[in-house]
């Protein structure tokens, strides 16, 4: 019997082959959140010219809604890139795997038909994943059921309960497969980001001005976050289609009576 590869080998011989077109997939939408805060920065730049305040004093003179504000944005702006990278990436692959074809259009043309449920699944499980984690157990076992959530939302088209039933179910039965993913992820992201942010203090001791420097930061996180999501989901999506179809061969067949 023929030994299958890995995840990790069929996943690098995808992005091998289409590099290009999987990061374009993945990178827009962290260029899209990377934008909003540069333009936060230039803002607060100008309109704080005269006085520089201290960001704890700030914080504390919050109110709860205001602080609650604050933690919504850095959930929303974390989790809804990835998110959003992750269905494009994955139906892409999908297309790509059934086909032998597929284009940056089937990336783009998934995220546009889904985009609402995206956004809701992706704040709404980035949430619990980012909270559950202070706990660090909750937080890993969010990660683990709802691995499978938009796989099966974009290539199944379920609603998004549904999304979360299937989810636990396929990652029920193959528990070790997706703990090996996160654990990728993870290292990966932080070789990744440990990179961006060397690269960056290079760039910075340059003296380049503040604007040059607000940029070259975004750049490394933009190129550090999207590889790193392009990678991990062309790895879901793998490991989707492998739970799936032993789910499926699993599956009771019901004779006709």
């Amino acid at each position: 019997m023929e030994k299958r590869e890995s995840v990790f080998a069929r996943s690098f011989a995808i992005v091998r082959k289409q590099f290009s077109t999987l990061w374009v997939a993945a990178v827009w939408p962290f260029i899209g959140v990377a934008l909003c805060y540069i333009a936060i920065g230039i803002y607060l730049r100008f309109s704080e010219a005269q006085s520089r305040p201290n960001p704890l004093n700030l914080w504390q003179s919050m109110s709860g809604l205001g602080k609650l504000g604050i933690l919504a944005a850095f959930v929303v702006s974390t989790a809804l890139p990835q998110g959003l990278a992750t269905a494009g990436v994955v139906n892409f692959v999908w297309k790509y795997l059934e086909n032998g074809i597929a284009t940056l259009g089937d990336a783009f043309s998934t995220v546009a038909r889904n985009l609402m449920q995206l956004v809701i699944l992706s704040v709404c499980i980035g949430g619990v994943v980012e909270f559950g984690s202070i706990f660090i157990i909750p937080g890993f076992a969010a990660m683990i059921f709802t691995a499978f959530v938009i796989p099966v939302l974009v290539i199944e088209h379920s609603g998004p309960m549904g999304a979360i039933k299937r989810s636990f179910a396929l990652a029920a039965a193959n528990v070790a497969g997706v703990v090996g993913l996160i654990l990728t992820s993870i290292v990966l992201g932080t070789f990744m980001m440990i990179g961006a942010l060397i690269v960056f203090f290079i760039l910075a001791s340059v003296h380049l001005p503040w604007l040059g420097n607000l940029l070259a930061f975004w750049t490394c996180i933009i190129l550090a976050e999207s590889l790193t999501q392009m990678m991990v989901a062309t790895m879901l999506a793998h490991l989707y289609i492998d739970a799936r179809r032993r789910h499926e061969a699993a599956a009771p067949v019901i004779s006709p009576s």
